[in-house]
């Protein structure tokens, strides 16, 4: 039998806990006024009520990134597995930015949103902008395709759309054809957690139909405005400026929130959109790129939230068969698979 492959994580994942390991015993050295390795045990209870005072999402990585440096770098496996077991039960509640994040984007914010962003462009145009580098409408036009397709604002350097020959938009364009005329986009997308093994493979494959023409304009524009930067740098610099202009005019529209939406409202809000329609766990993984059908499930928009689509998607089934099946059955699905076992009696 093949050994499993261990999930490796990049580069930048690797340097991003190296920066945050260094903080932490830097931090520990000033306090204590002394080395972790010299008491590894009192380090430990330092870490204990450090984790008090700081909010589980941070817990979590700051824990993530010692755990990893401990063990690959350390070679100090028993010190890594006790970090590890310092659970979130005591975290202080949070109050960084993640916990500012809304997890779904309402008829009434999308309008809104769309309004003030779309103000904002025609300031800019009318003041001899070009319509190419306008921020305020990348930025709409950036949620706009989040939501319709699901994906991580970060995935979309390694998205690709096809068309059903696997052909990509320029040379969609090069035969005289556009998006409009289409019938079934094909979205090829490079999972973001693949490295950490938090996806089930390395790409994923979304398909889809029925799209309005607007819709159909919204994906074609964005995916053009991301593909036009040469170099994955490039790209997140264009990220960052979306997701700051996002953040300037939501904390414009709405000053005295507690949450605002983000860019990555809107895969949340394609969640919730998909959880309306009772759409099967396993598929959802599959189009959010997923490894379980838990995660969604327990982390990501409410189907309460939800709303119609307006159109069709569809996981490829190779993807879905991948996908590891942890959740609890729910009500809905229950309700489904006894009405399609209940006996015909008509």
């Amino acid at each position: 039998m093949p050994l499993l492959k261990t999930p490796t994580r990049t580069n930048k994942t690797e340097a991003g806990y190296h920066v945050r390991v260094i903080a932490v015993l830097e931090k520990y050295g000033v306090e204590a006024q002394k080395d972790w390795d010299l008491n590894p045990k009192d380090f430990l209870n330092w870490l204990e009520a450090y984790r008090d005072k700081v909010s589980k999402a941070s817990w979590r990585q700051i824990r993530a990134a010692l755990v990893w440096f401990m063990k690959n770098i350390e070679s100090e496996c028993d010190l890594s597995a006790e970090i590890l077991a310092i659970d979130t039960d005591t975290c202080s509640e949070a109050i960084n930015t993640s916990a500012k994040k809304k997890k779904s984007i309402s008829d009434k914010e999308k309008v809104a949103l769309e309004v003030e962003l779309l103000s904002s462009h025609d300031k800019f145009i009318a003041g001899g902008g070009d319509e190419t580098d306008s921020v305020a409408l990348n930025t709409l036009l950036y949620l706009l395709a989040t939501e319709i397709t699901g994906l991580r604002p970060s995935e979309w350097w390694g998205a690709k759309i096809v068309d059903t020959k696997n052909l990509d938009v320029d040379e969609i364009e090069a035969q005289k054809k556009d998006l409009k005329s289409i019938d079934t986009i094909t979205l090829v997308v490079e999972n973001g957690k693949a490295t950490n093994g938090r996806a089930f493979g390395s790409h994923r494959t979304i398909k889809l139909k029925n799209l309005s023409p607007e819709r159909k304009f919204a994906l074609e524009a964005h995916y053009r405005s991301v593909k036009k930067h040469s170099s994955l740098e490039a790209f997140e610099g264009y990220y960052k400026s979306c997701a700051d202009r996002m953040t300037y005019t939501t904390r414009k529209l709405w000053p005295h929130r507690k949450k605002y939406p983000t860019l990555y409202s809107g895969r949340h809000q394609f969640s919730a959109n998909l959880k309306r329609e009772d759409t099967a766990l396993k598929v959802i993984a599959a189009l959010m790129g997923h490894g379980t059908d838990r995660t969604a499930t327990e982390h990501y928009g409410r189907k309460n939230f939800g709303r119609s689509k307006g159109y069709d998607i569809e996981a490829d089934q190779d993807d879905i068969n991948q996908i590891h099946e942890t959740a609890k059955p729910r009500y809905s699905d229950k309700i489904a698979s006894q009405k399609k076992n209940m006996p015909n009696i008509g």
